[in-house]
This record gives C-alpha cells, structure tokens and sequence, in this order.
C-alpha cells in the first residue's frame, strides 16, 4: 500500500540542521531573523510573521497554523501567505522533503544542469569560483598583531600623511605623468601587474579581518573569475549574523580601506625615493590603489563593495533582486496599467529609489557587457570571438528580455483587459511603423567646390624675390612672367664655371706636342665636359629664376604682401592658377550610404555661404577605396566641418569611421563661369531610393560581420 501524498494544506517539515538567530531591524525598523543553512553555508533574512509561521510550522497543516497562532499570539494568517512561506522554504530547499531532504534537491539540480552542457559550459565561462585557502585560523591567530592598523589613532595619523602626500605629489606633476608614460612599457606592465596582485590580496584580508574582529568566521578565500578574468574574493556571508547595521558596513569597507591607506602611504613614499624600481613600484602599488579604490569597488551597479556598502547603509538586503522585481513591476505597470500591488510595502522615496537603480543596473549592464564581448572579440580569434560574443549577447542581454516576455505572455489575460496595454500597443506600432516605413531618399555628403584645372605655383631655387608681376584675382595666360628672383650667388657661380672651361681648353692647346700632357687628354676632356654640364645647369637655374604661368587662368591664393627683397626657399608656395571654367565638387561619403548611390540621378551642391547659388552635378563618381585622412582640413571637425576626425595629428586629419572620396562636375561649368574667391565647404544632395530604419541597421550589421568575416 503506498503511502498517501500531501495536499495542499499538508506542511513539509522544516530541515533539522537549521539555526534562526535575530537578525539585523529592516528598513522600516521592524525586527528580522536569519535563517543559517550550514550545508550551503546561505543566510535568509525574514520578518516577524514569517518567523511566527515558522515558529509554529510543526502543527502540520495550514489550518491547524493558523489556529495555532490566532489562539496563542493573536495573529490572523491568510492561507495564501502560509502558501507562499511554503514555497519559498521549498524553493531554498530549507524543507525535509520526503526520502532524501537537501540530496534530493541537490541531485535535481545538479541533473538539470548536466542535461544541457551547453548551459553548463556558458555559465562557467561567465562565472565559476575556485577556493583556495580555509584561512579562518590564520585571520584569528593574526589579528592581535594588525588590529593597530584598524584603530581610530592609525585612522587620524593617516589622514594627516594624505594631506602631505597630496601636496607633496602636487609639487611633482611632470614626475607623474612620466611614471604614466612608463607604465606602457614592458617592464612598465609587468610592474604594474605584480603591483595589483599584491593590492587586491591585501583588499581581501581587509574585508577577512573587519570580519573576525566582530566575531564572524571566514570559512573560504580564492579566486573567482568572471569571463575568465580572475579576482580575488573572500567568503564575507557570516556578516548576516551581524545585527547592528555599523559593523556589516565596516566589513564592507575593510577592502577599500586597506587599498585606500596603500595609496596615501605609497604616494607619500613616492615623493621621498629616488628615482629607480623601488619608486616605480611604489607609484605602481599607490596608482592601482587608486584607480580601483574609488573607479571599480565603489561603483555600486556591480556587485563590488559599493553595492554592499549602498545595501547595508540603506539596510536593503538583496538590493539588486529586490529592485529588479520592483523595476519589472513599474514597467508593466507603466505598459498595461494592470494596477498590481507592488512586490513588497515601500515609501514612496524609496520606491522611486529601487526602480531607478534597476533601470541604472540594466543599462550600465547592457553596455559594459556588449564592452565585454567586443574586447573578447577582438582579443581572440574570429571565430571563437563570434561565439563568445553571441554566448554573452545572449546571456546576458537576450535572455531576461526573453524571460521578461514569457511572464507577460503568462499575464495576457490580465493585460489584454487593461485599456492602458492597447494605448501602449499604438505607441509601440507606430514605433516600429517608423522603422520599418521607407522615410528619407536623399543623402547629405560633406563636400567642397573648388576649380579641377588649376596649378599650386612653388619657388623651384633659392632665391631673393625681386619682382611681382600679378595681382590677386588677375587673369594671365599660358608663359606670362608671375615673379622674378635673384641669387647673388648665382652669377659668380657662373662665371667660376666658365673660367674653368676656358683653362682646361688652355691646357689641351698648350700640351698638344708633350706625350705626358697627350696621356691625359683623355681626363682633361672628362673634365672639360662635366664643367659644362654643370654651368648649363647653373644657366638652368638663372633662367628659372623667372616664374612664369603654366596654363590660361586666373591668380589665387597669392602670397601675403610680396616684398622684393624677401628671401624663398626652395618648394615655397606663391600661387595657385586656376581655370575658371572648370568646377568640380570633392566629398566624402560614409561607408553606410555607399549603396544608396543611384548614379543615374543628378545631385546638388549647397555651399555653406548662402550667396552661392546651387549648383547641378553630373559623373558622378566614388572612388573604390577608402580613404584613410582627408586632404584637406576644410571638412575637419577640428575645422567645423561635419566629417569627425581623430584628434591625435591635427595636420593628418584621419576621419573616424569609413568614409569613400566621392567627385562630380558641376553641370554647364563653362569658361565664362565666374572665379571662386576660396574654396567653398558645403553639403551634395544626393537623391537615393526611400530607406527604412530597420533595413539600414540591418544592412550595417551584415556589412560588419561580412567584413569581419573576411567573406
């Protein structure tokens, strides 16, 4: 005969092993109690008519409690609340269930989770722990020989060395930033490694000792690694015993208060050392102490001391759990309107507080988790970073938004009967009515209009400007005289290569009937001839000294007041000549709007100054490659222009993102067109087939993974 099941009213026996002690007053200042489960080493914090629930829990069944505890405490206890006290023992598996107790529960989950490896495989890559060390005799038997550096004095005498060590460290900026410089060295990096590890070991005993100081024990410590980046980490959980709000904090700030003295200290020890190793690892040890102690462990959107030391000072066990449900309530209730109790009793203040927090969480977790997979991409080979980086879009991101709507879908009754959800369903269509609807056919391309026949004019010798035939704005003709120099120099130069010539030419005369004069003939002639060359080089040189105009135009550009007497050297601008007839537009297209490009249709120049009218254009053309800096600074954010570029070189101007050069002519340019003052910036106007939002996001992401690819 088998045995009978338990009903609904029947309650589960609690386990044996527990221990309940009074635990630290919740937020509204009502008492608490921990539930202590030793096999899992896990603390559950409850209030007083949970613990009234459980105090009376042998009775058995539902209905035997709730007269239990109306006739001896005068407490009146739902059925649905004992239910849900029922499930939520069930769910820590804080229950003696039937045969096997925590085993059982232990076995299940460790079955569910061999049942799907990939699961397992993803879940250990994004977090696992390895302990290392039982360091709770060690910590006691120490603590009589450290318990100084923790007192009020050490305290107060610290706070007088970071004053000094800050102005000490003030009076040495340039130092500072050449030990930063350095750090980007070999040594530099292997320094500053050795300098973390040795940081974060002391941050760990920090919190280890602020622990047994107040009577808790530290049963592990090891290192945890999340997305395989190791970190240290000290098992801290026996600070739930601690009733008094002070001291869980105080465990809390342990680690930053150890890093924090490390810095003031290595700062002022810094300040004192010559140059050498032991002043760049004390630099090393004092800048991570930094960085880390106020950049990383006092951020409190990660679980780092900052969440712990917000929690505690709040009294807000769980903060990050408990905000979550209580962000996803405000969200439906913001989307449905479903008018459901929130997931616990709250001020208003604080309840504002949780949800902004949760939805600070989220997003601070979106970006710093899709950072995450784009350094895991770019750090790994292809393919494995294509994997990694789907695993964490998909585990980190994908699957609570899959997980949200399950629950919604769960709720559709009870949303599609609120008025408020079909409000949210119109904003939402037309939301995605705008992505998916064709909207803009033009493209806006950052582009120039200049002259396409034109000639720079350069000084091609050294010389002394002597003479300015031309004016700004003058039109001359192919040959006609733009400048003359002179080079006192020059002149003598010739002369001396004449003389030359002229006695070498002596010299055959004079030797033609010597034999010892007639064996070098040969040489002298060599002579002889290279003393020529050169002076019709010299002769070449004099002749250039007159510039003239390489092609019909008209002068721009012309050199600020030309002074005779003003000396050039070589390659020296004067001049531009440019063909008024010839107008050509130059831009530059993003990657992007490259497809878009219909070449069959006209576009239009729109100069930035508005009294140059619109200008047509025609051929159309966009180079295959792109570009990798601008030619020119006009189109330059660091100019004004609309094409964003790096501000490392300013004179390189190398354009962020992918950008193709993209020419065209101005249609019915003619050579009585009039002369461009300077170069005009402005915007082509170029009209492309409609586009949606979502075809464009999508075009861009498969035109990254199929570059990536290499496809």
């Amino acid at each position: 005969m088998q045995a009978a099941q338990p009903d609904d009213t029947t309650l589960p026996p609690l386990r044996e092993d527990l221990s309940i002690s009074p635990g630290a007053p919740l937020m509204n200042g009502a008492p608490s109690w921990v539930i202590y489960d030793p096999i899992r080493h896990r603390f559950f914090q409850v209030g007083q008519r949970t613990i009234e629930m459980i105090s009376g829990w042998s009775s058995g069944t539902v209905a035997r409690l709730q007269f239990e505890l109306k006739t001896k405490r005068a407490l009146r206890i739902g059925e649905q609340e004992v239910r849900a006290v029922r499930e939520f023992l069930k769910s820590s598996d804080l229950l003696a269930e039937s045969g096997s107790g925590v085993a059982k529960s232990f076995d299940r989950r460790a079955g569910a989770q061999r049942s799907s490896l990939i699961n397992w495989a993803l879940h250990r890559y994004i977090f696992f722990r390895v302990p290392l060390l039982r360091p709770n005799a060690f910590l006691k038997a120490t603590w009589p020989l450290v318990w100084p550096l923790f007192s009020r004095g050490f305290v107060a005498l610290t706070a007088v060395v970071l004053i000094l060590a800050l102005y000490l460290a003030s009076r040495q900026l340039s130092d500072v930033q050449a030990h930063f410089r350095g750090a980007f060295s070999l040594t530099g990096a292997m320094t500053y490694a050795v300098a973390l590890i040795f940081v974060k070991i002391l941050h760990e005993l920090g919190h280890a000792y602020q622990a047994v100081a107040r009577g808790l024990r530290v049963p592990v410590m090891g290192v945890a690694f999340i997305v395989m980046f190791p970190l240290l980490y000290t098992d801290t959980t026996d600070a739930w015993r601690l009733r008094k709000r002070r001291d869980r904090v105080m465990v809390d700030l342990g680690g930053i208060m150890v890093e924090l003295t490390l810095a003031i200290y290595s700062t002022l020890l810094w300040c004192f050392l010559p140059d050498g190793p032991a002043r760049n690892a004390a630099f090393a040890v004092a800048t991570v102490s930094w960085v880390f102690s106020l950049l990383v462990n006092l951020n409190p959107l990660m679980r780092f001391d900052g969440y712990y030391l917000l929690a505690d000072s709040l009294g807000i066990h769980n903060l990050q759990p408990r905000s979550f449900a209580m962000g996803k309530w405000a969200l439906r209730e913001f989307l449905f309107g479903l008018g459901a109790p929130p997931p616990e009793k709250l001020s208003g203040r604080m309840r504002v507080f949780m949800v902004v927090y949760s939805y600070a969480v989220w997003i601070y977790r979106f970006f710093l988790f899709l950072t995450i997979a784009l350094i895991v991409y770019a750090l790994s080979f292809k393919a494995l970073g294509i994997i990694l980086f789907l695993a964490e879009i998909m585990f980190f991101i994908a699957t609570p938004i899959l997980r949200e709507i399950k629950v919604w879908i769960d709720m559709r009754e009870r949303i599609l009967r609120s008025l408020r959800t079909w409000g949210t369903f119109v904003v939402v269509t037309l939301l995605g009515a705008l992505a998916v609807i064709p909207m803009s056919g033009r493209i806006h391309v950052p582009a120039v209009l200049d002259e396409a026949r034109q000639q720079a004019i350069y000084s091609s010798i050294d010389g002394r400007l002597k003479e300015v035939f031309v004016t700004d704005g003058q039109a001359v003709r192919a040959g006609d005289p733009l400048f003359s120099f002179e080079n006192p120099e020059l002149p003598l130069q010739i002369q001396q290569a004449r003389q030359r010539i002229a006695l070498n030419e002596a010299r055959l005369r004079a030797g033609a009937g010597d034999a010892v004069e007639r064996a070098s003939r040969v040489i002298i002639e060599r002579q002889i001839e290279q003393e020529r060359e050169a002076l019709s080089a010299l002769k070449d040189r004099q002749s250039e000294m007159q510039v003239r105009a390489p092609l019909d135009g008209i002068v721009r550009d012309l050199i600020t007041d030309p002074k005779a007497d003003t000396w050039f050297g070589r390659k020296q601008f004067l001049c531009r000549i440019v063909d008024p007839g010839s107008l050509i537009v130059r831009g530059f297209i993003r990657e992007d709007d490259l497809m878009r490009i219909d070449h069959d249709k006209p576009g239009t120049f729109v100069a930035d100054e508005l009294r140059v009218a619109k200008l047509s254009l025609q051929d159309i053309a966009v180079a295959d490659f792109s570009v990798t800096a601008l030619p020119d600074g006009y189109l330059s954010s660091l100019n004004g222009g609309n094409i964003p570029v790096f501000n490392g070189d300013p004179d390189v101007n190398r354009p962020k993102g992918v950008w193709y050069s993209l020419n065209a002519k101005v249609a019915g340019a003619t050579s009585t067109a009039p002369v461009l003052e300077t170069i005009q910036p402005g915007v082509v106007i170029l009209r492309t087939n409609p586009e949606s939002l979502a075809v464009k996001t999508f075009r861009r992401i498969a035109r990254v993974l199929i570059r990536e690819a290499d496809l």
